[in-house]
C-alpha cells in the first residue's frame, strides 16, 4: 500500500508537521504539500487544508486527521463540515472527536518522544512555578489566555506564571521546540487552559518529564489520562474551579513521584503512533471500497488549490440563448479553467455540462431556484450569473469570499437602481407597497438575483 502524507507548512517548527515528518521517517511513505496521483492513498495530516485546497482532487481514496473541532468558529466548522462527508478515513486521536465522526475512522495514538522528553534534575524556587505553553490565537482565543490572566492576577506575588511558545500574558522563557524539555523541568507544573485541543500533546510532554499537571474536564483526550496524584483537573472554561485546582496543587508541591507521572503516558510513543496508523490503514484500505461524493466524480478538472468551483447559467428562448452564448464566451475569455454549466431544454455547445430541463415558466424561476440540486455536486462553489451578464474581467474573488467561510455572496443593484423603491414599476407596485409596509420603510437595498454565488453546505440546502 502506497500512502502519501500531504502537510503545509513543512519548513515550520509546529506540531502537525512534526507528527507527518515523524510518520514519514517510520513508514517509508512519501511526504510533500500537495497529493499525489502515484499513492493508493494521499493522508491529508491537516483536514483544513484539505478543506481549503484540495476538495476537487480525487484520483486516490483520501485520509485525514480530523484533530479538533471548533464549532462556534464559523469558518472552522465550515471546514470542518466540508471534509468529514468527502474523506473516506478519518484519524482522530482524541473519543469526543470519534464520536462525532461518521464512516470508517482509525483512533491513532499521539506520540511522545520518551528520550527527549524525560525526568531531569529540577531546580528549587522561592516560589511555586506555573507552566504553559503554545502558540495562542487571538481570535479565537481557544488556548484560554484570558483564564491565565485572571489566575495569574489572583495569585499575584504568589506563583511566578512563565511560557513557553507565543502570545501568553505572561513572562516568556522559550520559544523553541529544542528548549521544551529544559522548560518542563524547571517548572512546578505545567498548566493547560485550553477550551478546544486535539490531544494536546505540551501535557504530555511534561507527564513524560515528571511534572505534575492542571488540566481541564472534557479537553481533547485529556479525559482518557488516569486519576493519579500529579493530574489535578477542573472544569474547562471555570476559573473559579481553576483556582481552587491550583490552590490545591500548591499544597501538594514536591510530594509527587515523578516516576509514576511519567508512567501515565509511558504508551504514547513515537512506535505506538506509526503502528496505529499503519494496522489502521491496511485494515480499512482492505475493507470498504465505497467512495464519497467526492471520489466519485467524473470530471478531470485538476486541483487548482481551491474547492470545486463551477458557473450556471439558465437560458429559454432564442434571445436569451443568442445572450447566454454571448455571456458564456466572456466568461470563459476571462476564467477558462471554470466549467459552465447551462440548464436548459437544448445545448448551446458553449457549455461544458448540459443540464436538460424543460421550460416550465416564466423566465426559467423554477431552474433558478434549483440551483443547488440541479448543479453538478461536486462543485462545492457554485456561481449564478443571469445569461444576459456579460463579463469583462476576472470575478474569482466571488469564490474567494466564499472560501474564506462566507455561505452566500449576492450583488446589489447598481447605479440609481441600488433602492428598492427605484424598482417599483406598474407591474409590481402591490408587491413592492405590501413588502415596504412588512419592513417599514423603503429604505432597502435591492439585491441583484442576477448575480450571486454560495457554497454547499447545511444552511445553503435549507435555503434553497
Amino acid at each position: 500500500m502506497k500512502v502519501h502524507i500531504i502537510s503545509p507548512d513543512l519548513g515550520k517548527d509546529r506540531i502537525l508537521p512534526r507528527l507527518a515528518k515523524l510518520l514519514a521517517d517510520g513508514t517509508g511513505w512519501s511526504l510533500s504539500d500537495k497529493p499525489w496521483d502515484g499513492a493508493n492513498l494521499n493522508y491529508f495530516i491537516v483536514y483544513i487544508d484539505y478543506s481549503q485546497n484540495f476538495t476537487d482532487w480525487r484520483k486516490t481514496k483520501l485520509a485525514a486527521y480530523f484533530s479538533h473541532f471548533e464549532p462556534d468558529v464559523p469558518h472552522k466548522s465550515f471546514w470542518w463540515e466540508t471534509a468529514e462527508p468527502l474523506i473516506d478515513i478519518k484519524t482522530y486521536t482524541a473519543d469526543q472527536y470519534g464520536a462525532i465522526l461518521g464512516g470508517d475512522k482509525i483512533k491513532v495514538t499521539p506520540p511522545i518522544d520518551q528520550e527527549m522528553f524525560c525526568i531531569k534534575d529540577k531546580p528549587a524556587h522561592d516560589k511555586p512555578v506555573i507552566g504553559v505553553s503554545g502558540f495562542v490565537d487571538r481570535r479565537t482565543q481557544r488556548k484560554g489566555e484570558r483564564l491565565l490572566a485572571n489566575l495569574a492576577y489572583e495569585y499575584e506575588g504568589q506563583i511566578e506564571f512563565v511560557a513557553s511558545g507565543d502570545g501568553w500574558p505572561v513572562r516568556h522563557i522559550n520559544r523553541t521546540l529544542e528548549g521544551l524539555p529544559a522548560f518542563y523541568n524547571s517548572i512546578d507544573y505545567y498548566l493547560c487552559t485550553s477550551l478546544i485541543e486535539g490531544i494536546p500533546i505540551p501535557p504530555l510532554e511534561a507527564l513524560a518529564c515528571g511534572i505534575p499537571i492542571i488540566i481541564p474536564r472534557g479537553v481533547g483526550m485529556l479525559d482518557e489520562l488516569p486519576n493519579i496524584s500529579g493530574i489535578y483537573r477542573f472544569n474547562c472554561g471555570d476559573i473559579e474551579d481553576l483556582k481552587q485546582a491550583t490552590g490545591e496543587a500548591i499544597k501538594d508541591i514536591g510530594k509527587h513521584d515523578r516516576e509514576e507521572l511519567r508512567g501515565a503516558v509511558s504508551k504514547y510513543t513515537p512506535e505506538a503512533w506509526i503502528e496505529s496508523h499503519v494496522a489502521g490503514f491496511e485494515k480499512k484500505f482492505g475493507g470498504n471500497n465505497k467512495r464519497t461524493r467526492a471520489s466519485t466524480g467524473e470530471t478531470n478538472q485538476e486541483s487548482d488549490r481551491h474547492g470545486g468551483r463551477g458557473v450556471y447559467y439558465v437560458a429559454y428562448g432564442e434571445p436569451a440563448r443568442k445572450c447566454a452564448k454571448a455571456a458564456i464566451e466572456s466568461f470563459k475569455g476571462h476564467m477558462k479553467d471554470i466549467p459552465v454549466a447551462l440548464a436548459a431544454a437544448e445545448p448551446l455547445g458553449a457549455e461544458d455540462i448540459f443540464i436538460n430541463a424543460p421550460d416550465e415558466d416564466i423566465g426559467g424561476r423554477s431552474v433558478k431556484t434549483r440551483i443547488y440540486e440541479l448543479a453538478p455536486k461536486e462543485w462545492q462553489f457554485v456561481l449564478y450569473l443571469d445569461a444576459d451578464t456579460e463579463v469583462i474581467a476576472d470575478i474569482s474573488f466571488l469564490f474567494r469570499i466564499l472560501e474564506d467561510g462566507w455561505d452566500m455572496v449576492i450583488c446589489k443593484n447598481p447605479g440609481r437602481f441600488h433602492t428598492a423603491r427605484e424598482m417599483v414599476r406598474s407591474d409590481n407596485r402591490d408587491e413592492c407597497e405590501l413588502t415596504f409596509k412588512m419592513i417599514g420603510t423603503d429604505e432597502l437595498i435591492q439585491l441583484n438575483g442576477g448575480v450571486f454565488a454560495f457554497q454547499r453546505n447545511k444552511r445553503t440546502k435549507a435555503f434553497f
